[in-house]
């Protein structure tokens, strides 16, 4: 095999994961967003590659083959999770919600309503306070 073959079919099958991932985190609604995300890492990669690494070469060839990797992950998480309840023996349906039981409310309430109905004592009333000026007692 050719080295540049070798080379990119490695870049796909690196950069299927990030195409799984991004499905993940994106939803299979957005899948979308895993091409693009793919894209864009292997972009920041090769032009890391350009500015900063002399020895290496930043080629277009990489970035198909990164973004194909990543193709390839997004069809692949679009293809499980389509599985995926067929998988673990799920109808794929949510259940549908169970009646909720209601409890008889009793018909007096547990305490009387007069306590609601006169003022709580206030700790800090002047009568209260007017007491704690006073001078200690002699005894």
């Amino acid at each position: 095999m050719r080295y540049d073959v070798v080379e990119f079919s490695a870049n796909i099958a690196l950069f299927a994961p990030v195409g799984v991932f991004a499905l993940i985190l994106a939803g299979p609604r957005r899948w979308w967003l895993a091409l693009l995300t793919g894209f864009a890492a292997s972009c920041a990669i090769e032009l890391g590659q350009l500015l900063f690494l002399p020895d290496r070469f930043a080629t277009v060839a990489d970035v198909v083959a990164n973004t194909a990797g990543a193709a390839v992950g997004t069809s692949l998480g679009l293809l499980l999770l389509a599985l995926a309840p067929s998988l673990s023996g799920r109808t794929g349906r949510t259940p549908s919600p169970r009646p909720a039981t209601e409890q008889p409310r009793p018909s007096t309430p547990p305490y009387p309503e007069e306590d609601f109905d006169r003022e709580a004592p206030n700790p800090m009333s002047a009568s209260r306070l007017s007491r704690r000026r006073q001078a200690p007692r002699e005894h």
